[in-house]
């Protein structure tokens, strides 16, 4: 937790815990969320209050199963370049301890403070480049990790910041000019998550894909990089990384860089399916029924189906289920089921699923006998799941060149579609 211009009471982010904990699913939570105060409040002791009706907004991502939170005031006129930062300090943290999880955050807590402190002044945005950050504040090592044992004090806080000087990076911010790998590789990887909404007959009502070109690189010198994409699939709202050079892409449909030393994303691109719907690698079927002679219980018959294009990993099927249920059992084919009472839900871990491959689950949802009878509600069926080595838009690299070097690199290459928000609604029967 850091706070910078104190003007937003630490109320507005237990409202977004509130908030956050009666939802099932994190993605069902609005990345924005308002509050606005009933009335004049004390921010502290010291007197200071809000004035009635001043609106304040929590905004939010979540990744790597962690919420990153952030609030403002009423002054907030671009929230998706809130939403942008917080992606961008998940990527800094990816880069400077491998991983993001509870554990790394505590163990390096002083350079992730000292982080924020370099990327934001005043709560705006100032330095988010990553060679420079680790310019300005070297990642830990294992001297540093050694010396903090011993003396019991952080070294991050007694070692001088080295001075940013352009002689090491040359004409190019994002790149030094003395990188050097005894074995050079490229890695590219597309990775495309998709939201979809599906009636009962298996009609596609919605559909949208966001991708991402993901350049891993391990070059040494300064190498210039041309990839040529296939160029049969419309790509729309592109973003490309300040290395590319955006005249080429815009002639030429060529993305032409330099790339910086290590991981991070080339472009990000839309696709709507306007002209023909994209092949989904799943299929659900989804029906639920009264029990005979009952009126507070129910049936339902749940079918999780890989296409023969795709193999799924991490299947995972959430089931809404009105607030009055307090039984829910079933029998499933494969993987594990639990029912959670508290979030009004049962989930169906399902694990992986083979080409062409099936799952099922039948089992009753019941209230107290005593209670009224159960309305009847068809629950809209939410899928988790990840198809490695597919691609929904069926985009692909064609040609990927190496100048200004004589090396020949290893070049990999792979595909891997996820989900997004997948909803299925599910039919019932009298």
């Amino acid at each position: 937790e850091r706070h910078w211009c104190g003007n937003v009471r630490r109320v507005e982010s237990e409202l977004f815990w509130k908030s956050a904990g009666v939802v099932m699913d994190p993605s069902q939570l609005a990345p924005v969320l308002a509050w606005r105060p009933p009335s004049t409040l004390a921010v502290d002791g010291a007197g200071e209050s809000c004035s009635a009706g001043s609106a304040s907004f929590v905004l939010h991502i979540f990744r790597e199963n962690l919420f990153f939170v952030a609030t403002t005031t009423s002054s907030l006129s671009a929230p998706a370049l809130v939403l942008a930062f917080l992606h961008h300090v998940v990527d800094i943290l990816h880069s400077y301890f491998g991983e993001v999880n509870e554990f790394a955050i505590k163990e390096h807590f002083v350079t992730v403070y000292e982080l924020l402190d370099e990327m934001l002044d005043s709560g705006f945005p100032l330095t988010t480049d990553v060679l420079t950050l680790k310019e300005l504040l070297p990642p830990p090592s294992v001297y540093n990790k050694v010396l903090e044992s011993v003396t019991g004090e952080s070294s991050m806080l007694k070692t001088p910041r080295p001075e940013f000087t352009s002689a090491r990076h040359g004409l190019i911010p994002w790149r030094k000019t003395d990188v050097k790998y005894t074995s050079n590789a490229i890695y590219i990887d597309l990775v495309e998550s998709i939201d979809v909404t599906v009636d009962v007959d298996g009609r596609v009502l919605h559909q949208l894909v966001r991708g991402q070109v993901l350049v891993n690189s391990a070059l040494s010198g300064m190498p210039d990089i041309v990839l040529r994409l296939s160029r049969n699939v419309v790509l729309d709202d592109i973003s490309l990384h300040p290395c590319v050079r955006y005249a080429r892409y815009e002639r030429e449909g060529v993305l032409s860089f330099v790339p910086p030393d290590g991981a991070f994303t080339l472009m990000d691109y839309i696709c709507r399916a306007t002209s023909h719907p994209h092949v989904l690698p799943v299929t659900v079927l989804a029906r639920c029924s009264p029990e005979p002679g009952t009126t507070n219980s129910w049936r339902w018959n749940l079918s999780v189906s890989a296409s023969a294009l795709a193999e799924l990993n991490e299947v995972r099927v959430l089931i809404p289920l009105p607030s009055d249920v307090d039984q829910a059992s079933c029998s499933v084919s494969m993987g594990a089921f639990s029912f959670q009472p508290t979030r009004d839900c049962a989930s169906w871990d399902v694990g992986t699923l083979k080409r062409g491959s099936s799952a099922t689950l039948t089992g009753t949802m019941a209230s107290p006998r005593e209670s009224k009878p159960l309305p009847l509600r068809t629950p809209t069926i939410i899928l988790h799941f990840k198809a490695p080595l597919y691609s929904m838009t069926e985009l692909m690299v064609d040609e990927l060149q190496i100048l200004n070097e004589r090396y020949q690199p290893f070049k990999g290459m792979k595909r891997t579609a996820v989900s997004g928000r997948c909803t299925f609604r599910s039919s019932n029967s009298l």
